[in-house]
C-alpha cells in the first residue's frame, strides 16, 4: 500500500512539473498574439493565390520581386512577424497594456509596452482594431536583438483590408539596421504590396 501511494504521489508531481514546464513554455491568452496571426494570414493568403511585390533596399541597393508565394513562402515571408510574439507565457506579467482613440481614424489603438523597454527584445505593439481587437486594422512593433556579435533593430507593420468578414493582410513592412560590432551599421527597409 505504502509503494501505491508513493507511486501515486510520484506521478502526481511528475504532472504537475509537466504542467509548469507547459505554462512557461506555452502561450497565454492575454496578449495579441503574432504567431496565431501569422499562420492564419498563410492559410488565407494560400488559398486566395494572393502574390506580392516586394521592394528591399540594403544599404541603399534597391531591389523589387514580383511572384506568387505557396504556403512555405509565404510562412518564411511573414517569419519575422511571427517570432514578433508577446503572446508567450515567459512574457506573463510583462506588458501593461491601455487602449486609446486614434485621431487619424475611427479606429481604437491598444498599445502593449513591456515594463523593462530598454532590455526587451519587443519594447512596445500597436494593434489598430475596430469594435474588438479581433477586428485588427493595423500591427505595429518594434524588434531588438544584441549580443556579443551585432545589434539589430526592427519596426516592423502589418495592414490588413476586410474582406467577407475577414481581416486579411494587404501590406507589410520591415525598416531597421544592424551593426556588427567593428564594422559599419547597415541599414536596410522592405515594402510589399499584396495583390489579392
Amino acid at each position: 500500500m505504502r509503494q501505491l501511494k508513493g507511486l501515486f504521489a510520484f506521478s502526481l508531481l511528475v504532472s504537475l512539473i509537466a504542467c509548469l514546464s507547459e505554462d512557461q513554455q506555452g502561450e497565454v491568452d492575454m496578449y495579441f498574439d503574432m504567431e496565431q496571426l501569422t499562420a492564419q494570414q498563410v492559410h488565407l493568403l494560400n488559398a486566395m493565390h494572393a502574390s506580392i511585390e516586394k521592394k528591399a533596399v540594403l544599404d541603399g541597393v534597391e531591389e523589387t520581386i514580383v511572384y506568387t508565394p505557396d504556403t512555405t513562402n509565404w510562412r518564411h515571408e511573414l517569419e519575422v512577424f511571427s517570432v514578433a510574439n508577446i503572446n508567450k507565457a515567459i512574457y506573463k506579467g510583462s506588458y501593461t497594456f491601455y487602449d486609446e482613440t486614434d485621431i487619424k481614424s475611427n479606429l481604437t489603438i491598444r498599445t502593449y509596452t513591456h515594463i523593462d523597454t530598454t532590455e526587451a527584445r519587443i519594447p512596445w505593439m500597436k494593434v489598430y482594431f475596430l469594435n474588438n481587437p479581433d477586428h485588427y486594422h493595423q500591427v505595429e512593433l518594434k524588434y531588438k536583438e544584441e549580443n556579443k556579435v551585432y545589434q539589430l533593430e526592427r519596426l516592423l507593420s502589418m495592414s490588413f483590408e476586410d474582406i467577407n468578414d475577414q481581416m486579411v493582410l494587404s501590406s507589410y513592412s520591415v525598416q531597421g539596421h544592424q551593426e556588427v560590432i567593428g564594422d559599419k551599421s547597415i541599414a536596410f527597409e522592405v515594402h510589399a504590396l499584396i495583390d489579392l
